[in-house]
């Protein structure tokens, strides 16, 4: 790894918060985009930059995949601010297809269509308030697990714990 892809590296890690237990989410405090996830900023060549989902940065870095633009980052804990990826069985991140995404956050009722598959326009606003509620606090307290089992079961009314 060239010095620059370490200090990215480092950078990124920068704005991660790892919980205290081996199953514990990794959270991002960093900026965070009008959907609820994390944004990171890389610089390319030419003094050109370029923006990830800060989740998917972290499992390009964990597991590196051939065309990666054909698949998406999935979360196996449902917290669109964990950035846990890792090369092994702890990772929280997964490569998914766009149908396998679809699928999986209509089962986990992430969806914007909600309420008897009519469209939900306050969903994506609760998950980015969730988000930067939970960002702010740890920043400010460190992790908390109840905290952040709080602030997220509340994304979707009908919504239990997340994790």
């Amino acid at each position: 790894m060239t010095s620059s892809a370490d200090a990215t590296v480092q950078r990124f890690f920068s704005y991660v918060v790892k919980g205290p237990e081996l199953t514990s989410c990794w959270l991002w405090v960093g900026a965070i985009g009008d959907d609820g996830y994390g944004r990171f900023w890389v610089k390319e060549p030419g003094d050109k930059q370029r923006v990830y989902r800060a989740h998917r940065w972290a499992l390009e870095h964990a597991q590196p995949v051939e065309r990666p633009q054909q698949f998406h980052a999935l979360h196996r804990c449902d917290n669109p601010l964990c950035v846990r990826a890792t090369s092994g069985e702890d990772s929280h991140l997964y490569w998914g297809t766009k149908s396998q995404n679809m699928m999986d956050r209509s089962a986990r009722g992430r969806s914007n269509f909600q309420l008897l598959g009519k469209p939900d326009p306050e969903a994506r606003g609760k998950r980015v308030k969730a988000a930067q509620a939970l960002r702010d606090y740890t920043k400010a307290h460190g992790y908390e697990q109840v905290k952040v089992d709080e602030l997220m079961k509340n994304v979707l009314p009908d919504q239990g714990t997340l994790f």
